[in-house]
């Protein structure tokens, strides 16, 4: 927390936009608003995977900073382009989505992988004796990440040439003791975005003159009005597996 306040000191006056997970690390960003009294400081809170939260930051840093009170409308422009592949060890413990009972038992086998993707489609878990990992189209943006020391379910991602996120202490993680994921956005995300955008580009919050939407202003705070949640309020980070 220390460092963002840092960091947007340095950064002085201009909208900003403080890109979090829900959570632990919202209730972080909103108490930096709180410590510098900005009213052009916008904070938007994402509950995602870990790779399409990194995928949809990487889009976000291309937006002009005049637009950051509209980054939720660039968010929802992007979601339908996105695909996650997530391979799991293990889904004992997983509860969205929900694996079927004989899933659970299945996962006490030594050797046992399962995979969900989630994209356009209802995900659901499928048991598979390998994983596979097809390799992005040319050009796209394509991340992945991976806790997986056993080399259980990461296969041949390695060798796709992507980019792999690091895992941080805030990191969205899988509850298995061996997981990899793979986001890709398989479309140019400029042409969504500027659609999305197209019909805002007079819409301006009353309050502080920034580019906004119909609900309100993301960067005074006017939308979401949402109280903040408390730090365990929120459903925790679920804990890796053991064995």
């Amino acid at each position: 927390m220390g460092q963002a306040v840092t960091v947007l000191q340095q950064f002085g006056q201009g909208p900003a936009l403080l890109l979090c997970r829900t959570g632990e690390e919202e209730h972080a960003a909103r108490m930096v608003r709180g410590i510098l009294k900005r009213k052009d400081l916008g904070i938007l809170a994402l509950n995602e995977p870990e790779t399409r939260f990194r995928a949809l930051a990487y889009c976000l840093m291309q937006l002009h900073p005049r637009a950051y009170g509209q980054a939720q409308t660039v968010v929802d422009a992007l979601q339908p382009a996105l695909r996650t592949r997530v391979a799991l060890s293990s889904v004992s413990r997983l509860t969205s989505p929900s694996p079927t009972i004989g899933q659970h038992l299945q996962s006490m086998l030594p050797g046992s992988c399962f995979t969900l993707d989630l994209g356009e489609a209802r995900s659901s878990v499928t048991k598979v004796k390998d994983v596979v990992w097809n390799k992005p189209p040319q050009g796209s943006l394509a991340i992945w990440a991976a806790d997986d020391e056993q080399n259980r379910v990461t296969g041949g991602l390695p060798s796709l040439g992507l980019h792999r996120e690091p895992l941080l202490p805030m990191s969205r993680t899988w509850p298995a003791k061996s997981w990899a994921e793979m986001t890709v956005l398989i479309t140019d995300p400029g042409p969504l975005v500027s659609q999305a955008l197209a019909p805002l580009t007079r819409t301006f919050c009353p309050y502080c003159g920034q580019l906004a939407v119909p609900q309100g202003c993301l960067l005074c705070g006017t939308w979401p009005n949402v109280p903040a949640p408390a730090p365990r309020a929120s459903a925790p980070h679920p804990v890796k597996e053991s064995s």
